[in-house]
């Protein structure tokens, strides 16, 4: 008997177990739920699932937004270096500018001497010439020379040119001399001229007079050079 009624309560059970294995598990949860007095479902949520929300990472890779007063600060030190490069510039030419200019002053310096020497010496050898020729009598040629050499420097020193066909009064009055200077060419020409057309024999106090005015013409071109 015993035997008879565990097998009746078996059978009993079976039709049981494919039921709830059939039925829905989420059906199952719920009634499991219910019966404990559980709340299914999330106020708001119908049965939906719930993922909880996380916050986006920001993105690494973004640009960085500068600040302004980075931008003022590199302006400044952008300018603060190229002030430096020019002072240090300047410091370390202070001593080569003021050498520069000595040099070129002393080869101008340097330059004009030469020229004047040289003229002193052109006007030295024609005297010398000159004074040969007188020595010989020719005292006619002697003095033309001297006229000759007074306009040849006259054009070199003074930087002055003028036409082969003017008169040596005409040149004279081109000329911008002192008045010394002009004295003593208008003497040379004023005592050549007549000598040289023939209109009278040259003496030797014309050579002599002459000669002092071409001494005196020397000096004065040496002084307008200076």
């Amino acid at each position: 008997m015993p035997a008879v009624a565990g097998l009746a309560v078996l059978l009993a059970l079976t039709p049981a177990i494919p039921a709830v294995a059939a039925s829905d598990p989420q059906a199952v949860a719920r009634d499991v739920a219910r019966n404990l007095g559980l709340q299914p479902d999330l106020p708001g949520n119908k049965g939906e699932v719930v993922t909880p929300k996380t916050e986006p990472k920001p993105d690494e890779r973004a640009p960085r937004i500068w600040s302004p007063w980075l931008g003022t600060l590199l302006s400044i030190l952008l300018y603060a270096a190229i002030a430096a490069g020019l002072i240090f510039a300047i410091w370390t030419m202070r001593d080569r500018l003021p050498v520069l200019g000595r040099r070129k002053l002393v080869a101008r310096v340097e330059t004009d001497v030469s020229a004047q020497a040289a003229s002193v010496e052109r006007m030295v050898v024609a005297q010398i010439e000159a004074d040969e020729l007188a020595r010989q009598g020719r005292l006619a040629e002697a003095m033309h020379a001297l006229l000759l050499r007074s306009l040849i420097e006259v054009r070199k020193r003074l930087n002055v040119s003028f036409a082969d066909s003017l008169t040596s009064r005409e040149i004279l009055r081109a000329l911008s001399l002192p008045d010394r200077g002009k004295q003593a060419l208008a003497d040379i020409i004023g005592r050549v001229e007549p000598v040289y057309f023939g209109e009278s024999l040259a003496e030797e106090r014309d050579y002599a007079a002459c000669r002092q005015s071409y001494e005196i013409l020397t000096e004065a071109m040496q002084a307008r050079a200076a």
